[in-house]
């Protein structure tokens, strides 16, 4: 059986069950989450969930995922998680009032928990610098046009799940809000300026050793070598004269993976990264939004835009002018990166100031309270 035939059997047998569970009645105490097309425990709803675990014991939070190693790792830690597809999954999905995403509907159960009346918050994953969504002209699978337009517009009328996006989304400012606004065409009296959950752990307590973090975006369409003209010796020479350690992390949808280690060097895998994040002294990065959730430390940041042109051109266009919003060096190859971090290394920090603007433009709340604001929004507001 091909894929896609599969996936219309799926489709086919699971529409009577959405209809069934649009006939339910919502408890307003049963909350789903989930993140990540259901493979993952990670971003802005793995916060939120633990937040209301700990917090709020009148609720009943559950985790949905396709990946049983999440499933397994939740119970072990005391925490209510099922397969989103089992015949639990089905039945709380159907019974929840409200259900949390960071991706898309498919994070979670999305037969059952699409119906009109399961309000879906949409928490995303950051502050978007890339254009998203209806933004994006590449994205042509929300903007098909002729033959194609017709085809998704039977799809979903004959199965309604597949045209359900979402009721409320979050952000941190009202400059993100605007572009919220028009990427997910949703009107900005439901989009909740909160701050984001998995910011929260930026106000973790700090380690006492000293870490550089290399994070760069994703390339949809180009393949440049990230690591170009990157040399290993020189890196390393800094970083023992100085006792620093060096983490990589490339985006898990990169096609083009190259991989560095040395004694000081190293790729990082398997790890929160907001919980890294909180650690981490020196952040170098090129057109990755975690730079403005990133600025809730006031640490130093080097900036690696040394494909922008390219980038622009290719893969995503950008909400703003890149150099008025990177408060730091911008480097064109790295050894203007070496450079840079001897500076900071010595005590040079020339964009205190511009990072605290910046700071303010994008983060309304710098605190470690956005869980607990989403979440007294939704039971004053909502509930």
């Amino acid at each position: 059986m091909s894929n896609k035939l599969l996936k219309l059997t799926i489709y086919i047998l699971n529409t009577p069950l959405y209809w069934v569970s649009c006939c339910i009645p919502k408890s307003s105490n049963i909350w789903i989450f989930g993140t990540w097309f259901g493979e993952k425990y990670a971003d802005n709803s793995k916060y939120l969930f633990e937040y209301v675990n700990q917090s709020h014991s009148e609720i009943r939070a559950i985790w949905f995922s396709t990946n049983k190693n999440v499933i397994r790792l939740l119970n072990q830690k005391g925490y209510e998680a099922y397969f989103a597809y089992s015949w639990k999954g089905y039945y709380f999905g159907a019974k929840a009032k409200f259900a949390f995403i960071s991706a898309s509907i498919t994070d979670i159960n999305q037969y059952v928990c699409s119906t009109p009346r399961t309000i879906i918050v949409q928490l995303w994953h950051g502050t978007p610098l890339k254009k998203i969504h209806f933004d994006d002209r590449y994205n042509t699978s929300l903007n098909p046009s002729g033959i194609k337009h017709i085809i998704k517009s039977i799809k979903e009328l004959f199965f309604p799940f597949r045209g359900r996006h979402f009721d409320y989304t979050i952000s941190s400012s009202e400059i993100v809000s605007n572009c919220f606004h028009s990427a997910f065409q949703i009107s900005k009296k439901n989009i909740l300026q909160t701050g984001y959950p998995r910011n929260d752990a930026l106000f973790l307590k700090k380690n006492t050793k000293k870490i550089i973090l290399y994070l760069p975006t994703f390339r949809d369409k180009s393949d440049f070598n990230l690591f170009q003209d990157f040399s290993i010796s020189k890196m390393t020479k800094i970083l023992e004269d100085n006792n620093i350690n060096f983490y990589y992390k490339l985006h898990y949808a990169d096609k083009n993976k190259p991989s560095i280690k040395s004694k000081r060097i190293n790729p990082v895998h398997n790890i929160d990264l907001y919980e890294l994040l909180s650690q981490i002294d020196i952040l170098i990065t090129d057109y990755s939004s975690v730079f403005f959730d990133f600025l809730l430390t006031d640490n130093p940041i080097i900036f690696t835009p040394f494909d922008l042109d390219e980038y622009i051109k290719q893969d995503r266009e950008l909400y703003f002018n890149y150099h008025d919003v990177t408060p730091g060096p911008k480097c064109q190859n790295w050894d203007e990166v070496l450079i840079e971090l001897k500076n900071i290394i010595s005590g040079q920090d020339e964009y205190c100031e511009q990072r605290d603007i910046i700071n303010k433009r994008f983060n309304t709340f710098q605190d470690g309270g956005s869980s607990k604001r989403v979440v007294e929004y939704i039971l004053n507001h909502l509930k």
